[in-house]
């Protein structure tokens, strides 16, 4: 219910307070007398559109409050608390108008937009004229006005309640769904990482092996370059060491049959020339499978 209508600079008006009591009230006058003024500036406070045309001359700004009766309008309570708005028994609307820069509109000091006062006006009051809307005529009024007719306002409150605690339990259901899902694909895929891991069946120290032949394999060319050298260091290239090594030790055994003190230097010479040959042959070996 409208309590009070405060007027400030709107139109010819300088300042003006209008309180309302419950029942039928009139307001009657002559023509220009301001009753379409005390029209307008409730349209306005309920998100009508609002100009610098209406800042009376000399005047910075307009000012309109309307005070609204909320102790038996159980469902704007709710709608209002639900935007955030504070709500006590009363209800204060309020729209400035300056003459530069931006309106303002805000209910009980809260600032709010003119779509968000046009909604709440169509719930506040109902007026009828001969080119006005009826809040009847509006789908959207219907459920409200069936609701405080029935006095089902609170009922309805409770299952929006009990709606909301249902909409958060499924969402709470589907994340931990999602999160079971996820962690069954992690499980899964560990497994795999875990299976593959033991038939590799890797042993300790093997990760050197592997870097050393990572780097055996990176450096084949080097390798093949430096290695290939020595077989024919050794064997192939004329007065390579083997032969030359072979030459002494012939020598030595001439020398042996004259006199047996050469024979310990020709054992030496000899067990070097065995293992110079197997050395000759794993470098061969070695070289052909670099290669």
């Amino acid at each position: 219910m409208l309590l009070q209508l405060r007027l400030q600079n709107l139109a010819t008006i300088k300042e003006l307070e209008a309180e309302f009591d419950s029942g039928f009230s009139i307001l009657t006058g002559e023509t220009g007398a301001g009753k379409s003024i005390l029209i307008d500036a409730l349209l306005l406070v309920l998100g009508g559109r609002g100009d610098t045309g209406l800042v009376r001359t000399g005047e910075d700004n307009t000012i309109v409050e309307a005070v609204f009766d909320l102790s038996e309008t159980e469902g704007l309570r709710t709608q209002l608390e639900d935007a955030g708005i504070p709500v006590e028994d009363e209800l204060i609307l309020r729209c400035v108008i300056p003459r530069k820069g931006r309106q303002r509109r805000s209910i009980n000091g809260a600032a709010v937009t003119v779509e968000f006062l046009k909604n709440l006006g169509q719930q506040l009051v109902n007026i009828h004229g001969q080119h006005e809307n009826q809040a009847l005529l509006q789908v959207g009024t219907h459920i409200e006005f069936l609701d405080q007719h029935g006095k089902l306002v609170l009922l309805r409150n409770i299952v929006r309640t009990a709606h909301a605690a249902h909409q958060q339990a499924l969402a709470e259901q589907r994340d931990l769904n999602q999160r079971m899902a996820a962690r069954h694909a992690r499980t899964e895929e560990l497994t795999i990482i875990r299976e593959e891991l033991e038939e590799l069946n890797l042993q300790e120290g093997e990760d050197e092996t592997l870097q050393q032949e990572a780097s055996r394999l990176s450096n084949t060319e080097r390798l093949s370059l430096l290695v290939g050298q020595v077989p024919k260091l050794l064997h192939d290239d004329e007065g390579a060491i083997l032969t030359q090594l072979e030459s002494a030790r012939r020598v030595l055994s001439e020398a042996e049959r004259v006199d047996s003190a050469c024979t310990a230097m020709r054992e030496a010479l000899e067990s070097a020339l065995f293992q110079l040959e197997d050395v000759h042959q794993e470098v061969v070996s070695y070289t052909s499978g670099i290669e």
